[in-house]
Order: C-alpha cells, then structure tokens, then sequence
C-alpha cells in the first residue's frame, strides 16, 4: 500500500477542495477530490472587569485569557465616552470620558487568521435612557379617551445601560400627578401604563433609571389622546367647550329649521329628553320645538324677521345657537 501526505501551502489561504489521481506503473487511476475547511473558531474566553464605571476620566482595566498562540486586538464602540488608553495582547485600560454606555470589545485571532469576538458591555456615569415608546392595546400609537384598545397607552422605557436596578415614571395630566410608581427590576422589562382619567389632551410620562452609580436624570415625553368618533351616549362622552352634538339649518332660515345630529357616532343617552325653544332676543320663548329621533323640521313662517336664539334641552345640558330668520 502506499501513501501520500497533503500539506497546504498556506494556513491561511487554503483551497476549497483538492482533487489527486493515483498512477500505478504509469497508468492514471480513479481521481478522488476531497474538500478543505478550516474548523470554526470560537474562544471560550470572557472578558473580565466591572460592568459600570461611575466617575469620568477614570482608568479601568480589563483582562482576557484570549490562549496560546492568539492575539488580541481591543476596540471601543464610542469614543467620545470612553477610549482605550493603554492595551497588550491579554489586557486593556480604558479611560471613562462622558455618561452613556460603551461595548468594549477583544478580537482574538488565532494563527489561522480566524476571528472570535468577545464582548463587554459598560455603563459610564449615571445610566441613560435611549428613548421611549408608546402603544395601544393594539399595537399602534393612535390613543383615544372613548374606544376600548386604544384608551390607554403602555410604555416601554429603552436602555443600553447594564445592571438597571430600579425604573421611576410619574405621568401628569398638567400639573396633576396621576401615577407615581418606582419598580424594582426584575427581566429587564421597563413598562407602565397611562390610564387618562377621562380627559382628552396630552399626557406627560417623566422616567428615570437607576444603576450603582445612582439615579438618572428625568426624561420627558408626551402622548396625546383624542376623542374618537365612536357610538357613545352624550353621558360618557368629553364634550369640548363651545361643541355642540346637534345642528341647526339653514342659517339664515326662511321658512323651515332642521334639527339633526352633528355626527351620528356620537348620540344622546336612550331615554333621555330633548326638547328645542326660540327665544327673541328680550329672552321670550317664541316656539317650542318637538325633536323626535334626534331630528326635527320646524315651521318658523309665523315668525318675524330677526335674530333668535335656539336652546336645545337635553336633560340637564343646554345646547345654544343663534338663528337668523328672514
């Protein structure tokens, strides 16, 4: 039997595949082709050092066990918060420049110049929050004070920052508190809810978070829910100052005043009674008007000409409308 050794020219640059043909006594024999592939290289080591450095323009050192016949190269994700000041094959000294968060990371390559990445994630100074988001129970961002789903708002505090110990939000209606929760971590989930108590407008959601090295400073952030046209009766539903549910016309009428809703959606609590006057002027009932299904079509041709007012009585509530009859 003989035998026959390949060794690559290269350990670096190496062939995908290799095809050799045997000759006995002169004569080729059946090519085999074999493939070539280098095993994946992944580095069990880690690198050691504190998760959080809490005072700027300090040195701290982190340690690798990057193994025999490996070099290490270090990076810096960002270097306006922290740069590498000093650094050898096994060990790297950054200096902390500004609060945020920075990954610092180790290249080991071994002598097939083959890449492991090993990372470190640090908090600098006081923790930052990236931002916040906000959705309805359905997923999107429209809000409304009047629609199951969409009347509440869940957040999502987002951060880089490593080692969160504790999650603060306040949310204002104006200057109001209506919510004041401080949350221990738990999964690293940063959520709350706002809840309106019934008004629309804007909502103002104030967060912070805490690592080791204390609490961060108050973000911001404002939601705004609307009143969204939904079937409801007037009795659950936030009427704005000055906004009426019925409408009068024409306006200036002749002849005929016509009473109906100003949007169907939004309707009168069943049961409730409505009734219409016109009033002159000097105040004195001129007509009373009948409204019957939320509609009405009254004669005004028995009136004079001139400037009246139409009270429209809904239970308690009082409607006004100035009418112009020629």
């Amino acid at each position: 039997m003989s035998t026959v050794t390949l060794t690559p020219s290269s350990s670096i640059s190496l062939p995908s595949n290799v095809s050799v043909t045997p000759f006995i006594n002169g004569i080729a024999q059946t090519t085999r082709t074999c493939s070539i592939t280098i095993n994946p290289f992944t580095s069990p080591a880690t690198i050691s050092g504190a998760n959080t450095i809490c005072t700027l323009d300090t040195s701290t050192t982190y340690t690798i066990n990057a193994g025999a016949g490996n070099t290490v190269n270090w990076s810096s994700s960002d270097l306006t918060k922290a740069i590498i000041s000093t650094q050898s094959n096994n060990q790297a000294t950054i200096t902390s420049v500004a609060n945020g968060t920075v990954t610092l990371t180790a290249n080991i390559i071994n002598s097939c110049g083959q890449n492991s990445l090993k990372h470190i994630i640090i908090g600098i100074g006081q923790p930052q929050i990236d931002n916040v988001t906000f959705t309805n129970s359905n997923g999107n961002s429209d809000f409304c004070i009047n629609i199951r789903g969409q009347n509440i708002a869940r957040f999502a505090i987002n951060t880089s920052a490593p080692n969160i110990l504790r999650y603060h939000y306040r949310i204002f209606r104006g200057a109001t508190i209506i919510a004041d929760d401080i949350i221990t971590n738990i999964n690293n989930l940063f959520t709350g809810i706002v809840e309106p108590d019934g008004i629309a407008g804007s909502y103002t959601v104030e967060c912070r978070i805490e690592s080791s090295c204390g609490w961060a400073e108050w973000k911001r952030y404002n939601v705004f829910f609307r009143r969204c046209s939904t079937v409801r009766s007037l009795s659950d539903t936030l009427q704005t100052a000055g906004e009426n549910i019925y409408q009068a016309y024409p306006n200036p009428a002749r002849d005929f005043l016509q009473i109906d809703l100003r949007d169907q959606n939004i309707q009168p609590k069943s049961g409730s009674k409505i009734n219409g006057e016109l009033f002159d002027m000097m105040g004195k009932s001129q007509s009373i008007i009948q409204i019957d299904n939320n509609k009405a079509s009254h004669s005004i041709q028995n009136l004079k000409k001139g400037i009246y007012v139409l009270k429209i009585f809904i239970n308690d509530q009082v409607e006004s409308y100035n009418i112009s009859i020629e």
